[in-house]
């Protein structure tokens, strides 16, 4: 079978079931009949999604479309679960299923396209990803032939290698650090698999984070051997972020990596940096 030219779309943290999270256009009705409407911040981030998949959509033509969602993908219930908009788990799923048949609609689902869950922070999607499993077999039936919610995802498209984890590493809390840990990292990785005699990826990809970065490792002729991500979220600060973060900008958008037949890449993204602090006249 030849190479195809393949589209990687990168989606994470969505955490569907909190108020500040990525939400269903018309709100969310449960099982007992109670309706929430979308507040006006998730009618903001929800016409984002629309326009991130629709751009998605654009990139595929005549290519085959992997969706890696790199967790989170609920909120949970964890922690007091304050600020849900969602309370009870198995509606957040249903909710996020409902997000997401959206999102490959959007794209023109076709046969050969295939998707797949990374496990997030156990705290939203529960142990050993259970809400993660649920959901990526509502998506797929349970008809692929291969394992599609992994705790990391090393794979290799086209002959390109990627590594995809929730997790990973520091984004720095001053301006001239960020990216530091995330380039270091990559640094590190790219040497362990050179004296280990195994290929290094070509992408690094990472989330849970919430925070947006790309970095770019070289190596001592200036060629390009690693491309680093922190993935952006469907969030907004919470209180929580508001503890540990309350000046940072929510990084908000899809990411995409295209593979060409020949192994030739590039990446692309649609993504909006939201201030969600008003300015009053006192």
């Amino acid at each position: 079978m030849s190479n195809r030219r393949t589209v990687i779309a990168f989606v994470a943290d969505t955490h569907t079931g909190h108020a500040t999270a990525l939400m269903p256009c018309d709100g969310w009705t449960d099982g007992m009949g109670n309706h929430t409407a979308p507040n006006d911040f998730q009618d903001a981030i929800h016409g984002h999604w629309i326009s991130a998949w629709e751009k998605c959509r654009d990139l595929r033509q005549r290519s085959r479309l992997v969706v890696v969602h790199c967790g989170d993908a609920v909120e949970g219930k964890h922690h007091g679960a304050l600020g849900l908009s969602i309370s009870e788990v198995i509606e957040q799923e249903r909710a996020h299923l409902e997000l997401m048949r959206e999102a490959l609609d959007i794209t023109g689902r076709k046969r050969g396209d295939v998707v797949h869950y990374i496990m997030g922070t156990a705290a939203h999607g529960g142990e050993s990803g259970s809400s993660e499993e649920i959901i990526i077999r509502a998506l797929t039936k349970a008809n692929e032939p291969e394992r599609q919610l992994h705790r990391r995802l090393v794979a290799t498209v086209n002959g390109v290698r990627f590594d995809i984890a929730h997790h990973g590493p520091s984004i720095g809390t001053r301006n001239w650090t960020r990216g530091n840990v995330l380039l270091a990292t990559m640094r590190s990785m790219y040497i362990d698999c050179l004296e280990s005699e195994c290929d290094p990826p070509r992408f690094y990809v990472r989330a849970h984070r919430h925070v947006w970065q790309h970095r770019t490792l070289h190596d001592r002729n200036g060629r390009v051997v690693m491309d680093g991500f922190a993935l952006p979220s469907w969030k907004l600060k919470d209180d929580f972020a508001y503890m540990v973060a309350a000046d940072a900008l929510s990084n908000i958008g899809l990411v995409y990596v295209i593979v060409e037949p020949d192994g030739r890449t590039w990446w692309d993204d649609c993504r909006v940096d939201v201030q969600q602090d008003k300015v009053l006249t006192l």
